[in-house]
């Protein structure tokens, strides 16, 4: 946060905020833990315990999210409700790109096993490699980026790989 020239308060933009100043303004307000890689504490939406974390980004300057599944906008609103940053809507693309770089949720990175053991077992047809290369993708995400602990209730979970495309409902 700076001083405007009416000497207000001017809050942080989301999207222009260093790693440094968030881990210094987020982590500090919010009393989050860790060190230099990860901080983590009760999410501001939904105040679990050690669900928020904050950490440093590939492509970004840091990513957030909760590993309860709180919509980042449901996120954003909440710390300019606490006057942590400006109440800003995120494009699609930073939003996206939050995704590419958290954590897998556990019950994807477990279909995308399941997708790889079947592949070994019975081989793969040429209608079969666009599910094969999807369920790759996410086993190198996971790698890069862990996975998230299994917090959500599992059918909400697989009515979102439906909806997304990723399960066949008909299959199952």
């Amino acid at each position: 946060m700076a001083m405007t020239r009416k000497g207000k308060l001017s809050v942080n933009s989301i999207s222009e905020m260093s790693w440094e100043s968030a881990r210094s303004i987020l982590g500090g307000a919010l009393n989050l833990k860790g060190g230099s890689k990860e901080l983590k504490g009760p999410c501001p939406k939904c105040g679990g315990t050690d669900r928020f974390w904050i950490r440093p980004g590939h492509t970004l300057p840091f990513i957030f999210g909760c590993r309860s599944g709180c919509d980042y906008s449901q996120i954003i609103k909440e710390l300019s409700d606490r006057g942590l940053v400006a109440n800003e809507k995120l494009s699609k693309e930073t939003v996206n790109k939050f995704k590419l770089e958290g954590p897998v949720p556990y019950q994807l990175h477990l279909w995308a096993l399941l997708v790889l053991d079947i592949v070994a077992e019975e081989g793969c047809e040429e209608d079969d490699m666009k599910t094969f290369s999807k369920a790759a993708n996410v086993i190198k995400r996971a790698k890069r980026n862990g996975v998230t602990p299994m917090g959500r209730d599992f059918f909400w979970t697989h009515a979102e790989l439906i909806e997304k495309g990723l399960i066949d409902d008909e299959c199952i």
